[in-house]
C-alpha cells in the first residue's frame, strides 16, 4: 500500500483523431472504485437519421455494461460537461482550467470549454482523478466534449464520407472515460483514429475487465470464518497489490482472504505485527473499496470496526511498499475477526511471554443490555459487565481455566472464584483462583457482574478494571489474556 503524501487532482484529456488504426488494450492507470459511475445522457437534438443524441449515447453506455465488467448507471438528465471549466489562458491546447463538477455529462461544443480542440479531433474525454492509496489514480468526474464543427450523424457499418457516427465516438469516449488508452495493435474501438468498427471488440471488452473483473487467479484467496484469529505472513514470493488488481505500481505484498456474510453484519477487525505496518483493505469480489484501515504511523497494529452487507466481501491484509514506522515490509502478523456486539479486548497477552495464543477477548460494560457499551455510569444505573473469548482453535475442547480479575481506583484487587464470589486477590498469580474449571468450548462466554448498582455496591466514585483470561489445565503459568481490560467508572 502507498500512502499519499498529499492530495492532488490529475488531469487527462483523451481525443480521437479522423482517420484510422488499429488498437490492442492499453490501461490509463486509474479506475473508478467499485467498477461503476452514474453517467448523465440528457443531451437535446435530434440526429439526422431520426435517432436522438441522447439515446445514442445512452445505447453505448449500456454496450460498456453489457459486455464488460463495468457498470454505467444512467441518468436521463443533463449535465454540462463544462460546468466547473473554463479557457486555460497558460495552455491553450491543453487541459482547461477549473475542477469539473462532479458530475459525468456529454454534449456539443465548439471548443473544449474554452480551450482549443486542435486538428482534426473529433471529440476529447476530461477526466479528474484523485491519487489513491494502491497504486492506482481514483476517477472522480469525466466528461465528453464532442466537437460541433464536424457533420454528424448516427449509423452503423462503414464510415461515411464527411459524416461522423455519433454512436462509435461515444463508445470510444466512454472507453478513455472508465480507464482506457489508446494503442495500435489489434482491432478495437480505442483505436487512435475512426476506423469502420461500430461495437465493442473483444481487445476493447478485455481491457476493462483487466481493470475492473475480479481477481485473476494469479492470487490465492483465502476463505475465512467471521470469528477467527490467525497467524501468517507477508514475505517475499507472496502476491502484490499491483498484482491483484491487476495493475498500478505499488508492489506491497498482500494476503486475500474472503468473507461471506449471511446477513448484514457488524465486524471487528485487527491485524497486528512487530514486523509491518499493518493494513487492513475490504473490497467486493470486483476489488471496488469499501474501507482501508492503517496505523496511522503510530504503530505496527491497526484496529477498526464496521458493517458489511449480506454477501461476499474481501479481506486484504496488506502492507506499505515502504516501511513507514516499523522495521521492513515482510514478516509475520495475527489477523483476527469477530463479529461478536463486544469491543474488542485489545490483543492477546501471556503471563509467562511465551508465544500468545491465536484467542480473541471481547467484553465491556452496559446498562441497557448490551445495545451500548459505556465507560462512564452514574451511581443509580445497574450494570452487567460481560466478556467472551474466542479459545484458540488448538485448544478448544481441553480442560482448561477462566478467570476474571477486578481492580478498583483506590488499587484493592479482587478475583473472581468458582462460587460466583469476587475475593480479595493479593497479587501474586500462584494464588489466583478460578472463576471456572471446565473443557473449553470454542466461545466461552463469561457473566462477569449483573446489576451493579453504584448507591447499593457502594462502589460510586470508583473506576474498575476488568481482565478476563484462560490458561489450560495442562499448563496453568501460562494464562491467555487480553491487553485491554474492560475499563468503567461509576459516578458519586
Amino acid at each position: 500500500m502507498k500512502r499519499a503524501k498529499a492530495i492532488r487532482w490529475s488531469l487527462a484529456a483523451s481525443s480521437w483523431l479522423f482517420a484510422g488504426a488499429l488498437v490492442a488494450f492499453n490501461l490509463d492507470g486509474g479506475r473508478w472504485n467499485g467498477g461503476s459511475t452514474v453517467f448523465h445522457t440528457g443531451m437535446s437534438g435530434i440526429s439526422p437519421s431520426g435517432i436522438s443524441w441522447s439515446q445514442a449515447l445512452s445505447d453505448s453506455l449500456d454496450e460498456w455494461t453489457r459486455e464488460t465488467d463495468f457498470t454505467f448507471v444512467e441518468n436521463t438528465a443533463y449535465s454540462n460537461p463544462c460546468a466547473g471549466y473554463s479557457v486555460n489562458t497558460n495552455d491553450p491546447d491543453g487541459f482547461p482550467a477549473g475542477a469539473g463538477n462532479g458530475l459525468n455529462g456529454a454534449d456539443f461544443r465548439e471548443d473544449v470549454c474554452g480551450n482549443e480542440f486542435g486538428a482534426g479531433v473529433l471529440a476529447i474525454t476530461l477526466t479528474l482523478s484523485a491519487p489513491g492509496k494502491l497504486g492506482f489514480a481514483n476517477y472522480t468526474d469525466s466528461d465528453i466534449v464532442f466537437n460541433s464543427a464536424f457533420s454528424w450523424d448516427i449509423y452503423s457499418g462503414p464510415r461515411k464520407s464527411g459524416i461522423i457516427d455519433f454512436r462509435r465516438v461515444a463508445l470510444h469516449e466512454l472507453g478513455h472515460a472508465i480507464g482506457l488508452d489508446h494503442e495500435s495493435t489489434k482491432l478495437a474501438i480505442m483505436a487512435p483514429r475512426l476506423t469502420d468498427l461500430d461495437s465493442l471488440a473483444a481487445d476493447d471488452i478485455n481491457g476493462i475487465n483487466s481493470i475492473y473483473g475480479a481477481p485473476n487467479g494469479s492470487c490465492l484467496i483465502t476463505d475465512l470464518a467471521t470469528r477467527v484469529v490467525t497467524r501468517n505472513a507477508l514475505q517475499e514470493g507472496d502476491c502484490r497489490i499491483l498484482d491483484l488488481f491487476n495493475g498500478g505500481s505499488d508492489t506491497s505484498f498482500v494476503d486475500a482472504y474472503r468473507l461471506t456474510l449471511v446477513e448484514e453484519t457488524r465486524l471487528n477487525l485487527a491485524m497486528e505485527s512487530d514486523n509491518l505496518d499493518s493494513v487492513i483493505i475490504i473490497a467486493n469480489p470486483q476489488l471496488g473499496i469499501e474501507a482501508v484501515f492503517d496505523d496511522g504511523e503510530v504503530d505496527c497494529n491497526v484496529a477498526g470496526t464496521l458493517t458489511l452487507q449480506a454477501g461476499t466481501w474481501l479481506l486484504l491484509a496488506n502492507t506499505f511498499d515502504v516501511p513507514q514506522v516499523c522495521p521492513g515490509n515482510t514478516g509475520t502478523y495475527t489477523l483476527s475477526i469477530s463479529d461478536s456486539d463486544f469491543p474488542r479486548m485489545g490483543n492477546t497477552g501471556s503471563t509467562d511471554g511465551g508465544e500468545a495464543a491465536l484467542a480473541l477477548f471481547s467484553g465491556g460494560a452496559t446498562a441497557d443490555g448490551g445495545q451500548t457499551f459505556r465507560e462512564n455510569f452514574t451511581r443509580l444505573e445497574n450494570i452487567d459487565v460481560q466478556a467472551e473469548i474466542l479459545i484458540d482453535p488448538d485448544d478448544a475442547g481441553a480442560s482448561g481455566h477462566l478467570y476474571v480479575l477486578a481492580t478498583l481506583g483506590d488499587g484493592r484487587q479482587f478475583m473472581k472464584n468458582s462460587e460466583g464470589r469476587f475475593i480479595p486477590f493479593s497479587g501474586s498469580l500462584a494464588t489466583l483462583q478460578a472463576a471456572s474449571t471446565r473443557v473449553l468450548d470454542s466461545v466461552e462466554q463469561l457473566d462477569i457482574i449483573r446489576g451493579l448498582n453504584g448507591e447499593a455496591s457502594g462502589l460510586a466514585g470508583q473506576s474498575i478494571v476488568v481482565h478476563v483470561g484462560y490458561a489450560l489445565a495442562s499448563n496453568p503459568a501460562r494464562i491467555h489474556y487480553g491487553t485491554q481490560p474492560i475499563r468503567f467508572s461509576i459516578s458519586n
